[in-house]
């Protein structure tokens, strides 16, 4: 009778730790994974906005020298016309549709 009695206190021993595991430590398992995945992807998500940083860093150590270039290529730019309607000339098409072609 001693024997059944441990083979019972066994199974039943086997039965708490299976229960233990499936019910409390498998779920936090999981949740555990799914936390380092979340980590992986926000340094992830960290090392590209660093990345960007820098470069918006150095495109705006960059800019005066480009506002430079800017002014330059400006002053080679003529000035519109002071009439905008010496510009603005109808062509034929344009006055068959009755349009001048102004804004």
């Amino acid at each position: 009778m001693r024997r059944p009695v441990v083979v019972g206190v066994a199974l039943g021993l086997v039965a708490v730790v299976v229960a233990w595991w499936l019910l409390f430590f498998s779920p936090k398992g999981d949740e555990l994974n799914d936390t380092k995945d979340e980590v992986a992807t926000a340094e992830r998500t960290e090392q590209q906005l660093r990345a960007d940083l820098a470069r918006l860093q150095e495109l705006d150590a960059e800019r005066p020298a480009q506002e430079a270039k800017l002014a330059q290529f400006a002053a080679l730019v003529p000035p519109p016309p002071t009439s905008p309607a010496s510009s603005c000339r109808p062509t034929r098409s344009r006055r068959r549709r009755g349009s001048t072609g102004c804004r």
